[in-house]
């Protein structure tokens, strides 16, 4: 079929405040584009695009008691609507479990004498509900919980979790498995009761001590939050987060095993140690994938 010349071509013309312009096109076909908007001063605003060319967007609520503008990202607007994700807003969310709705999705570990994993309304970081680990109070002593999705790992990727103890205990281990198909990445956080040491799952170091934190304690109701980042494009750690205190960790390596059995996926394992003769306790909640985290 033939078609007519003039559909083969066509300029396209804006009426603009100085007249009629031409609408600038690219090599292929594509138009330019510039987003303004009126402010109250009548005068014409560029909206602003960051690097990447995503739009910089506010929900502003005019201004307030002092006559002052209030701006709020999407992020903190997320939060002030109810969200988990209170602590850290970084990286895209692959799965935030705050356990309101059991924790179906979870395999309990445990070992020892009474020890037990339940479903618990006592406490709660936020919503009504978390888990309630008992460690066994002899064999390794553990209580702890495991996750498995099938999201496969790429780049930089946290996980974060936040717990309350009431009384004594010996340490925590949360461990982040990233398996490609053909090898395994660990990522793993150690927190010491006692010392306060922060450690990390090391490739030739073991556990060494990165940092010391302040675990709010006491009081079951004082949660505290760790976030532990890691990097399998790089085989490095990028940050670990101990309630307001940022730890940078760039020259600690991932765990690597091979691993050609596993299909590729991402197992979270959150494990708590009481101590030897005691039926220790902690409280876990608001525990968050997430993926695409930034440097």
């Amino acid at each position: 079929m033939e078609f007519a010349d003039w559909t083969r071509a066509f300029l396209m013309m804006g009426d603009s405040p100085v007249g009629v312009r031409e609408v600038l096109l690219a090599e292929d076909g594509s138009m330019y584009a510039l987003l303004q908007g009126e402010t109250v001063d009548e005068e014409l605003r560029t909206v602003r695009l960051d690097d990447e060319g995503r739009m910089s967007a506010f929900v502003i609520d005019s201004v307030d008691a002092w006559n002052r503008m209030l701006t709020i990202g999407n992020a903190e607007l997320a939060v002030r609507l109810g969200s988990s994700m209170v602590y850290d807003k970084r990286g895209q969310v692959l799965f935030i479990e705050s356990f309101e709705n059991g924790w179906y999705r979870w395999i309990l570990n445990k070992d020892g004498l009474l020890a037990a994993g339940e479903i618990t309304p006592e406490v709660a970081a936020t919503g009504g509900y978390c888990v309630k680990l008992t460690g066994g109070s002899d064999d390794t002593n553990l209580a702890g919980i495991e996750r498995r999705v099938a999201s496969r790992p790429l780049g930089r990727m946290g996980l974060e979790f936040s717990f309350s103890v009431p009384g004594s205990w010996d340490y925590i281990l949360a461990s982040l498995y990233l398996y490609t198909g053909a090898l395994a990445y660990i990522a793993a956080i150690k927190f010491e009761f006692t010392a306060g040491n922060l450690r990390v799952l090391d490739e030739v170091y073991g556990y060494p001590i990165v940092g010391t934190g302040v675990a709010l304690g006491g009081d079951a109701h004082w949660f505290n939050t760790i976030k532990i980042v890691g990097d399998i494009s790089t085989g490095l750690y990028n940050r670990l987060m101990f309630n307001n205190q940022e730890i940078a960790i760039p020259t600690n390596t991932l765990k690597v095993d091979v691993d050609t059995t596993t299909p590729p996926g991402v197992m979270v394992d959150i494990a708590f140690y009481g101590r030897e003769g005691f039926n220790d306790v902690m409280y876990l909640d608001d525990i968050i994938l997430t993926g695409a985290e930034p440097e």
